[in-house]
């Protein structure tokens, strides 16, 4: 690729990976975990039933399991030269950070042991500023239908049976695509890469030990500060998945989710968080909060203006964390209405 667009080369990483492992039957006997119970009056019918069973955390699976774990992750980069520039130097382009296909294979199985195949991968363009994020589920298994029919809301109702056999050995390709996603997300604000810097220059800048160390608190834990010095930003997430089993009807959902903020003033920010339901045709939870700089104080108001969580919540805290006890509440929950 020398003289193609100024790439320079291609580079093309694989890496595959293997793992194994066994899992034994902790329904027998020996182990303790599971009981052997009678279902019916006769005495004919038994089943056996974990003694973990409606636990949180559950309990060890019963079924034997040895299986071999695959996967095969895939990098794709690109060198290109740099644009007016005499001396000829090169940069690197991502094209695909990661592609990975995995799957495994239970040996110990009676059927079904090859499992879904599936399929991730991210990538990152117009200079790392969108971020892409795919991936997607295929049973290698083919279905078969045995009826279908249609319901009096006009709804698909299908009766169907997954087979033993691969797909690829009744033409099907692959398998089935039953799941897939794609995330799209971007990040906006006119000091998005300073911000380090600016906190590192603020902590040599620091005149008193307190600043000193409002200042590290800030850099160690950026969550609990409201940064005033932004004037805005914006985030933004779309997500479409696709969801599909055998002959049944396919299922695509989207949302958009929004979030961001701006100064008003140079003490007074506000922040919002909402999004956009494709399928309901509304907005979906929003909150939007305000947030006042009162020198060694902060103010907070959160309001969640409709919705079932409809509420507020307005905060006076003292900043820096030995002071993060010291503050007076005011609120007003969906709850108490």
């Amino acid at each position: 690729f020398p003289n193609a667009l100024g790439i320079q080369a291609v580079r093309h990483v694989v890496t595959p990976s293997l793992s194994m492992s066994y899992t034994p039957d902790f329904s027998l006997p020996e182990f303790g975990f599971y009981d052997r119970v009678q279902t019916d009056s006769t005495g004919t019918r038994f089943v056996k039933k974990s003694h973990y069973e409606g636990y949180v955390y559950g309990g060890p699976p019963a079924g034997e399991s040895g299986s071999l774990g695959f996967s095969l992750n895939n990098n794709l980069e690109m060198k290109v030269r740099t644009k007016n520039d005499s001396a000829q130097s090169f940069k690197k382009i991502a094209l695909l950070n990661s592609f990975t296909v995995s799957s495994s294979y239970n040996f110990l199985a009676d059927s079904f042991q090859l499992s879904n195949i599936n399929i991730s991968g991210n990538t990152n363009l117009f200079d790392q500023k969108l971020s892409i994020n795919f991936g997607a589920t295929v049973d290698p298994y083919s279905y078969q239908l045995l009826s279908q029919s249609v319901n009096t809301a006009g709804e698909l109702v299908v009766t169907q049976r997954r087979t033993k056999e691969f797909a690829w050995n009744r033409g099907e390709g692959m398998g089935q695509i039953t799941s897939a996603n794609l995330a799209l997300s971007t990040s906006l604000n006119p000091k998005m890469f300073e911000r380090k810097k600016e906190l590192e220059e603020a902590a040599r800048q620091a005149q008193t030990p307190e600043e000193e160390a409002i200042i590290r608190d800030a850099m160690a834990n950026p969550e609990r500060y409201v940064d005033f010095t932004i004037p805005w930003d914006l985030s933004v997430n779309y997500t479409v998945r696709y969801t599909k089993a055998g002959f049944q009807q396919s299922e695509i959902t989207q949302t958009l989710n929004f979030t961001g903020n701006t100064n008003v003033s140079e003490n007074w920010k506000i922040s919002f968080n909402s999004g956009y339901d494709f399928q309901a045709k509304d907005l979906t939870y929003t909150s939007i909060n305000i947030h006042r700089n009162l020198h060694c104080w902060q103010l907070t108001f959160n309001w969640i203006p409709f919705g079932q969580r409809q509420s507020y919540f307005l905060t006076l805290q003292a900043k820096g964390s030995i002071l993060q006890d010291l503050k007076l509440d005011r609120r007003k929950h969906w709850f108490d209405q």
